[in-house]
């Protein structure tokens, strides 16, 4: 009976053991959820901020005028010898 007794007590110590392991690896999920939470919170707060401070300079400043573009004038293209025709000459 004694062996049975020591069984039972290091199975019962095993468990407890493993039953504390896992209610720790919770909790430290469960922090580390809330580390990456508060993380994202912060970024998004200061991410919407930098947005709406870059609307009102964007606001503030007179809008640039269309930029132009000149064309350059066509070149004249060149006809080869062999593909010009007395009726070409005009």
């Amino acid at each position: 009976m004694p062996e049975f007794r020591n069984d039972l007590e290091s199975r019962r110590a095993r468990m407890a053991k493993r039953a504390e392991s896992a209610a720790q690896g919770r909790s430290e999920a469960e922090a580390e959820a809330r580390h990456v939470e508060e993380n994202t919170q912060r970024l998004r707060a200061l991410r919407l901020a930098k947005e709406a401070s870059d609307r009102e300079t964007a606001a503030a400043q007179p809008a640039k005028p269309a930029k132009t573009t000149r064309r350059k004038p066509a070149k004249a293209k060149a006809i080869k010898v062999e593909n010009l025709n007395a009726e070409d000459d005009g």
